[in-house]
């Protein structure tokens, strides 16, 4: 499954991008949206890849590269064939899960690229902030003396209950706490019956609704109004009044 990049539309305003030429601004959008990046913008890939992808010679990738690292927009480390993005992290807003996966990331670098982060090459030292900014007591090295750390105290998300599929064409999504409550108030046979009856009008009218546990219960008494008026009629023929 692809992964989605967004690019804001002020980036085309930024002078040193306007400045580019149509090669390197080409070779500088595909280092940030190219299936290989990830969260963190520090990937491995090679040169050959990206010569292979954008269309552009040999030649120019490695010129370009050249001149992104010359004033410390990317690096490409070639005995390893890693990019990275310099100020990426400054321009992503994460949440905590995302925190995560970044860790994850940079934990598994090679050690040489994770050694990088501690030279005096310049713009790592927005890189290292940025680093240090994501989130707290999580060690983005085994190594105790390095500085990788994640320094945010924000708290957990809370997971939210997952909807399951109920019905026999499984257009109905509900809770678990919801499907419990739904056969205590109705009793079980009546919220079964509830259930298919919006299954089966999803499936055959296209009936849209944000929240299916509650179109059950408003659904409920119109039903039951329903159901009782049929029973009155049913009297009425069999007895006649």
């Amino acid at each position: 499954m692809g992964k989605n990049r967004y690019i804001n539309t002020k980036f085309w305003e930024d002078p040193w991008i306007s400045d580019l030429s149509v090669k390197n601004k080409l070779l500088f959008i595909y280092l940030l949206t190219n299936p290989l990046t990830n969260m963190a913008g520090i990937y491995e890939i090679t040169q050959k890849r990206i010569s292979f992808d954008t269309g552009l010679d040999k030649n120019d990738v490695l010129k370009g590269l050249k001149a992104f690292e010359s004033v410390g927009k990317v690096y490409y480390i070639n005995d390893y064939n890693y990019v990275i993005l310099v100020n990426f992290l400054k321009h992503q807003k994460l949440n905590s899960n995302m925190k995560k996966g970044i860790s994850s990331i940079i934990e598994a670098l090679p050690e040489k690229i994770k050694e990088m982060f501690n030279n005096t090459l310049e713009g790592f030292e927005s890189l290292s902030n940025a680093l240090n900014n994501i989130n707290s007591n999580i060690n983005l090295n085994s190594n105790p003396n390095s500085n990788l750390n994640i320094n945010d105290e924000e708290p957990e998300e809370p997971t939210k209950s997952s909807k399951h599929k109920y019905g026999e064409y499984k257009n109905v999504l509900l809770k678990d706490s919801q499907l419990k409550k739904l056969k205590e108030d109705y009793g079980e046979k009546r919220a079964l019956e509830l259930i298919a009856k919006l299954d089966t009008g999803i499936q055959l009218k296209g009936y849209v609704y944000k929240d299916h546990n509650l179109a059950i219960r408003k659904w409920y008494p119109i039903e039951n109004e329903k159901a009782n008026q049929n029973n009155e009629s049913s009297i009425k023929e069999e007895y006649g009044f």
